[in-house]
């Protein structure tokens, strides 16, 4: 059972034609509940996959999420899912994807970021997603700016993590800002060239 203090990474998985695409993010334990990290999957499940399968083309599918407890390497979790994706038409290529930026409060940490796809090509018109995809957009904005609150009443509050580097001694979590609303862009590691 987490620990008040803790900082879980959660790692949510994406197959497209057979690549395997990851979004981590993380999450400090501000409340520590009765139950274990299997939990937090599922309040995760519920919160963020569920908002951004209806955000991706058909042709992606959120397979998985995994837990892990950065501070107690024992407790972790895995997750099977099977999310297909709920818009159609014509496929973007697979590095486009609704981008999502995370503003950071603290200048020593990058702001967030997070990219999900694949998209489209009649959910965005030059590079402004769709106006029908307003409603579902805002929905992972929303969860993405959620804690997660586990039914033992755990609660987890997302944050921007930045571990010790030049630029800070210690380790830094960061709450970050409002999140600001999709936009279509790329991602260079998806590319395959």
């Amino acid at each position: 059972m987490p620990a008040v203090g803790d900082l879980l990474q959660i790692l949510m998985s994406t197959s497209v034609g057979g690549q395997i695409f990851q979004n981590v993010f993380h999450y400090a334990c501000t409340a520590a509940g009765g139950g274990g990290v299997d939990e937090l999957l599922d309040e995760f499940d519920t919160l963020i996959a569920s908002n951004v399968e209806g955000i991706i083309h058909e042709s992606g599918t959120i397979i998985g999420s995994r837990v892990k407890n950065l501070d107690n390497l024992l407790e972790f979790a895995q997750q099977t899912l099977n999310r297909v994706g709920n818009r159609t038409g014509e496929l973007l290529p697979i590095w486009e994807g609704f981008t999502f930026h995370l503003p950071t409060t603290d200048l020593r940490v990058h702001n967030g970021r997070k990219n999900f796809g694949p998209i489209g090509e009649s959910d965005q018109n030059g590079a402004v997603p769709a106006a029908a995809l307003a409603g579902a957009l805002d929905a992972v904005a929303g969860g993405l700016d959620s804690p997660l609150i586990t039914d033992t009443q755990g609660t987890y509050v997302p944050i921007i993590w930045s571990p010790a580097n030049d630029h800070h001694t210690g380790d830094l979590m960061v709450f970050p800002g409002v999140t600001q609303v999709g936009f279509v862009s790329t991602q260079n590691s998806r590319k395959p060239f």
